[in-house]
């Protein structure tokens, strides 16, 4: 920054001109002029002899090469050089108070202040390529799009092994827990099965066959049934609940909504009166909300 100066134009209206020329000149270099119209505050934050550098689009007024409102950054130290600029610069969520000049250099002297010890590898060498701590340094600071691509891939396939062996440590600890058999011989779901006026898909009955060794096994049963709309979850759901109830338990059909519990209570009412099993639906409350109904099937 080689020169400021205030001008007054129009009665009050005022233009803060700021003067840059290059660290090293040459012939070919010209001053560049940026200039600010009635932002007082930037008048206040830079000052002849600084080193500035300013983002915007240049325009030829005249003799001078002018730059209105552009960006700017005042550089401290060599030492931000190194963190702001020629280089791929991290944009951070920030929050009012709170500077992404001042959050990136934290983040920076954080990331590498750190020992790589504290960094422990997740996902096996087979796994990924390169040490978790450059990983998580080049996400932040990477020296090449090459990089920051290479990291994202190792930090994402550690998040998913790290989620896959959680999985795996729940599921193990639940089949480890001791449980109670819910399942009855099946002649109840065989007079079930025989009564419906279609035939299974493949899939469901695989389906019921899985859920019905679950329910026959000494732990609890964990199971997700996903599929489409119209797929025939419903027929599998009162498949399971016909186990139980002939095991001598009861089993209870929740729906999140009125409507919908309704629905679900007069298809299973159709389709499990062939077995010869008794319903009734019933309706909870919490602070006016209806939150649940239950379609139960019971002996």
């Amino acid at each position: 920054m080689i020169k400021t100066s205030l001008r007054r134009f129009g009665g009050w209206k005022k233009i803060f001109e700021a003067t840059l020329e290059e660290s090293q000149p040459n012939a070919l270099s010209e001053p560049l002029v940026c200039r600010w119209f009635n932002l007082h505050y930037v008048q206040k934050m830079i000052a002849t002899g600084q080193r500035i550098v300013v983002f915007g689009k240049p325009r030829l007024r005249g003799k001078r090469i002018c730059m209105d409102h552009p960006e700017f950054e005042v550089i401290e130290n060599d030492e931000e050089i190194s963190i702001h600029f020629r280089r791929i610069t991290p944009i951070y969520p920030a929050t009012e108070g709170l500077s992404q000049r001042v959050l990136r250099g934290l983040i920076f002297r954080v990331l590498h202040e750190s020992p790589d010890a504290g960094w422990q590898p997740i996902a096996p060498t087979t796994l990924v390529r390169g040490e978790r701590s450059d990983a998580i340094r080049a996400i932040h600071f990477p020296g090449s799009w090459e990089a920051r691509d290479a990291a994202r891939e190792h930090l994402v396939l550690s998040e998913f092994f790290a989620m896959q062996m959680l999985i795996a440590s729940r599921r193990f600890e639940s089949s480890a827990r001791a449980g109670q058999a819910h399942c009855g011989s099946g002649a109840l779901l065989d007079k079930f099965l025989n009564g419906l006026p279609f035939e299974l898909t493949d899939a469901q009955r695989k389906v019921i066959s899985e859920a019905r060794r679950d329910l026959a096994a000494s732990y609890p049963m964990n199971r997700l049934l996903q599929g489409d709309v119209g797929s025939g979850k419903t027929v599998v759901a009162i498949a399971a609940m016909l186990l139980a109830v002939e095991a001598g338990y009861q089993a209870a059909f929740m729906a999140p909504t009125q409507i919908l519990a309704e629905q679900h209570y007069e298809v299973t009412a159709a389709l499990a009166r062939t077995a010869g099993r008794s319903h009734r639906i019933t309706n909870s409350r919490e602070a006016g909300r209806k939150r649940a109904l239950a379609v139960v099937c019971a002996e």
